[in-house]
């Protein structure tokens, strides 16, 4: 009789097991396509009773996954979703900056608008009356300042998409976060009810591995089965059953704000800002994009919009318009309060009275006959307001006069004539600029050809040439002659349109990567700025620590950086102020790599200092055009390495994937071979249950006889 109650108990022990195996069998292969859904194995043992089998014991059903090539998926994944986020935007960095073209007639690209602009120059060198080809040269300039612009823009649209993009990972985070905590509740409680916890867990890897798209974390499964996350840092995320959210504040991003400022909102857990420990996900691709490479590209065009501002004005101003326009105003931007003060100088080294500061001014008709003129001695001004005095005490009328905006105005006095002006000798300094003298109408900025060209976000064609192009200072006045009338400006005088073509055509350019200059303008030098805040130079022969406090100016804030390195002895860095009316600071290191760091409060931001003043490009001498090409060539190359990057890490995850799939993944074909086995045995047991049954009734039966 116990051998049929054991015969009978393996008969069913294995009819109830083989019946959860078929379930769990067919399962499988309905989610044979389920994302994240690991093949499931009910586990067996032996039950054994005083020696004895007696069938078989069911142990749970678990999921068939390979731990350490999960963990290995899960590395992959990070790395793969922080390559995938910095290449989506270095692409588009690239379309941005567009590609050098190779076309004859040209591209839309700034090299190839470099060249246009300097073909255009040539032909009004060569007949510079002709007003037609005076449009085409502004209609180039403006092209390709309108360009410079744009990519400026872009440039501070994609470090705003890539800011946005850090946002929505960290609501991604904290949503991955919160469904594997809510998962560990389940799964407790399945466990403390003996039910199975398989399909829970697949459901809470596949949250973890969205978790580790987003950032690089870590993950603790304790002995409860409850999983804890955290950075890799190891900034608790989950810890318990509690979830400590990240936070970050989405912000249009433009050239002057920046992480490091504190102008763009840190990525925040609690009261922690955690973002200089996130090295992996999409969230650091944004941020590398965002902080580094993005702001890199925009450095590289401030400093090709601020070199050639400064080459094509300096240039510029040694013309005049042909014919002379009835007045001359400083190009916008540009203020002189009347107190400012100003420092004539000689061009010779001992100079006699006549080599003092001295500027003619002069009345030119249509022809360009000068039918009257004064060479005026500005060796005695002290101020702005005293150039003004002189001016007209020398010309015996109004001609010169500060507009509201403060700035210098030259207006003809003759009906039907225009005015024109050139440095005769000497040369007019400012003591709030550190920069070298330079002639009058430089100074004054009345010839510019250019304005906003502290940064590619601000450069544009001079407003008065955009309205009329015919004033572009394409000639030069005569100083030469004396008695009037006199030819002053010769009608096939294309001295200057030749000079700016010869500057864009020279490769001698010289484009310093080692010095920082601001790309905010400041119209005083010496009025308070209401900055505060410290950082350091790096780049001489050891740091050098500034601090700025609200009421410095421009003037004195040059002052404490040259004084900080003094008194630190360190040698090869200097600060300096660069223009005249419209003033810029300036950081070099003499050659040496240059950088400003431990930044606080808001004065590099607010000047428009950059921690890397030139991008990736290094001291550079080549032509306008050879440097735009060289920053067009750089992200062209630095995106095509993204791209590979991308690609590479793309295809290791999908290979790990791969394996991790044909390892715990279901395979329709073996689950469905399986079934028809688990269905024999099934019928085998059922024949031994009915085989049993049998024998106990035939045994009742003898018994009962």
């Amino acid at each position: 009789m116990s051998s049929l109650n054991v015969a009978l108990s393996s008969a069913v022990s294995s009819l109830l097991v083989i019946e959860k195996q078929m379930g769990v069998t067919s399962n499988n292969i309905s989610n044979a396509n389920t994302v994240g859904y690991s093949k499931e194995t009910v586990q067996l043992a032996p039950s054994v009773s005083g020696g004895v089998g007696t069938g078989v014991t069911d142990l749970g059903t678990t999921s068939n996954i390979d731990q350490f090539l999960l963990a290995s998926v899960r590395q992959a994944t990070t790395a793969s979703s922080s390559a995938t986020a910095y290449n989506t935007l270095y692409q588009k960095l690239q379309n941005a900056l567009g590609s050098i073209s190779g076309s004859e007639t040209g591209g839309g690209d700034i090299a190839s608008q470099l060249s246009t602009l300097e073909t255009s120059l040539t032909k009004l060198a060569t007949t510079p009356s002709d007003t037609a080809l005076s449009s085409s040269v502004v209609q180039s300039l403006d092209n390709l300042t309108s360009n410079m612009r744009s990519m400026s823009t872009q440039i501070q649209s994609l470090r705003t998409t890539a800011d946005q993009n850090i946002s929505d990972a960290v609501t991604d985070a904290n949503t991955q976060l919160n469904t594997i905590n809510s998962l560990n509740k389940q799964i407790a409680v399945a466990k403390a009810q003996g039910q199975p916890t398989a399909s829970l867990e697949d459901s809470r890897n596949t949250a973890f591995s969205s978790l580790t798209s987003d950032l690089g974390v870590n993950a603790f499964v304790n002995g409860n089965d409850i999983m804890q996350v955290y950075t890799t840092s190891g900034t608790p995320l989950l810890l318990g059953d509690g979830v400590n959210e990240l936070s970050h504040t989405a912000v249009t991003v433009s050239s002057s704000t920046s992480y490091a400022s504190g102008t763009i909102n840190g990525i925040m857990v609690g009261n922690t800002d955690i973002t200089s420990d996130i090295t992996s996900g999409t969230i650091a691709g944004d941020i590398q994009m965002r902080d580094t490479e993005l702001p890199n590209a925009q450095n590289s065009l401030d400093t090709l919009a601020q070199h050639l501002s400064t080459t094509l004005n300096t240039i510029s101003n040694q013309g005049t318009a042909n014919p002379a326009p009835s007045s001359l105003t400083s190009s916008f931007g540009n203020s002189y309060p009347a107190t400012d003060q100003v420092t004539p100088s000689s061009t010779a080294a001992t100079p006699p009275a006549s080599a003092n500061l001295v500027v003619r001014v002069a009345m030119v008709d249509s022809s360009g006959q000068v039918q009257s003129f004064k060479d005026v001695d500005l060796s005695t001004a002290a101020t702005v307001g005293d150039v003004v005095s002189d001016i007209n005490t020398a010309m015996g009328s109004t001609v010169a006069s500060l507009s509201g905006s403060g700035q210098l105005v030259l207006s003809s006095t003759t009906t039907g004539q225009g005015i024109a002006v050139s440095t005769v000798s000497g040369t007019l300094g400012s003591p709030n600029s550190s920069s070298s003298a330079t002639d009058f109408s430089s100074f004054f900025h009345l010839n510019d050809v250019i304005s906003g060209g502290s940064s590619a976000s601000g450069i544009a064609v001079n407003s008065t040439l955009m309205k009329n192009s015919y004033l572009f200072p394409s000639a030069t006045l005569n100083t030469s002659s004396s008695t009037v009338p006199y030819a002053g400006i010769g009608a096939s005088d294309g001295t200057t349109a030749t000079n700016l073509a010869n500057a864009l055509l020279a490769t001698n350019q010289t484009f310093a990567a080692n010095t920082a200059t601001s790309t905010t303008a400041e119209s005083s030098a010496t009025t308070a700025l209401g900055l505060s805040g410290t950082f350091t130079i790096q780049g001489g022969s050891g740091p050098v620590s500034v601090t700025v406090a609200s009421t410095d100016t421009l003037s004195s804030i040059e002052l404490a950086i040259n004084n900080a390195i003094s008194a630190a002895g360190i040698s090869g860095v200097s600060a300096s102020l660069v223009g005249y009316g419209s003033y810029q600071l300036q950081i070099s290191s003499g050659g040496n790599p240059l950088t400003l760091v431990n930044n606080s409060g808001n004065v590099l931001s607010s000047l428009g200092l950059s921690s890397s003043p030139s991008g990736y490009l290094g001291t550079t001498t080549t032509s306008f055009s050879g440097y735009a090409s060289s920053i067009i060539s750089d992200i062209a190359q630095r995106a095509s390495s993204a791209a590979t990057d991308e690609t590479t890490k793309s295809t290791a995850l999908s290979t790990l994937k791969n394996s991790l799939s044909s390892q715990s993944g279901v395979n329709t074909d073996e689950e469905t071979a399986k079934l028809t086995e688990l269905q024999s045995a099934y019928a085998a047991s059922a024949r031994i249950v009915s085989t049993v049954q049998t024998m106990f009734n035939a045994l009742l039966t003898a018994v009962g006889g």
